[in-house]
């Protein structure tokens, strides 16, 4: 992926958006090129800092973090991969015992 295609992503991946292909190759090209990071640390910052404080116009303090985000979306691939290879084993092991029956 080059930074052109990361940077029309950054608001699906914000928005939890990207299919598990595109959030692969997303999490891929900005974790290793520091200035797509940077610039979707920015764009994170601002549209999370707007909606909450649309949500809740009396706080104070926010904390808002990309990394956080990162590593959430990151675990949650892990997961999906996961959860897909427990399906194709089922599948598979459905098959073999259908063969062998």
């Amino acid at each position: 992926m080059n930074c052109k295609k990361s940077r029309k992503m950054f608001m699906d991946f914000i928005n939890d958006k990207l299919s598990p292909d595109d959030l692969e190759e997303f999490l891929d090209h900005v974790n290793n090129c520091d200035e797509c990071k940077q610039e979707l640390d920015i764009y994170y910052t601002v549209t999370k800092g707007m909606q909450l404080l649309d949500e809740h116009p009396d706080t104070k303090k926010i904390y808002i973090n990309i990394d956080d985000k990162l590593a959430s979306a990151d675990e949650w691939l892990a997961s999906y991969r996961l959860r897909k290879m427990e399906k194709i084993s089922i599948l598979i092991l459905l098959c073999l015992f259908m063969i062998f029956l």
